[in-house]
């Protein structure tokens, strides 16, 4: 079944609305199956499975972190003096590097040396 066929509009992220659209169940049901909670049925924990790899589904894991009361985010800043600087670029891009295998995005800003702003953006 085409994406088309499916109702699915081609983005490059898909959803957990996309994901459900697959084996035609609620988000809930995938949220359930991504969490591996009991009490899904085993057919329908594969049909979801299959949707999610169908459409290369990657939970965010920030998402639900204020739902469920963790204080995990997922998110990293990253303070630079200046990205002009090969310096501070490579730092940014290790940080990245890092962040990226830990399903960690990262927020980058620049100070450009100056205190105030360096106050106002940390």
């Amino acid at each position: 079944m085409s994406e088309k066929e499916l109702g699915i509009i081609s983005k490059s992220r898909a959803t957990i609305r996309d994901v459900a659209a697959v084996p035609g169940v609620g988000i809930k049901t995938v949220s359930r199956v991504i969490n591996n909670e009991p009490n899904i049925k085993i057919e329908t924990r594969e049909r979801v499975r299959r949707g999610i790899e169908q459409l290369n589904f990657q939970p965010h894991l920030g998402a639900g972190a204020p739902r469920r009361g963790e204080r995990k985010s997922y998110t990293l800043a990253l303070l630079l003096d200046s990205v002009d600087n090969p310096f501070f670029s490579a730092v940014n891009r290790g940080v990245e590097a890092v962040a990226t295998v830990r399903n960690t995005a990262v927020f980058a800003a620049t100070s450009d040396s100056d205190p105030a702003r360096e106050q106002a953006v940390g």
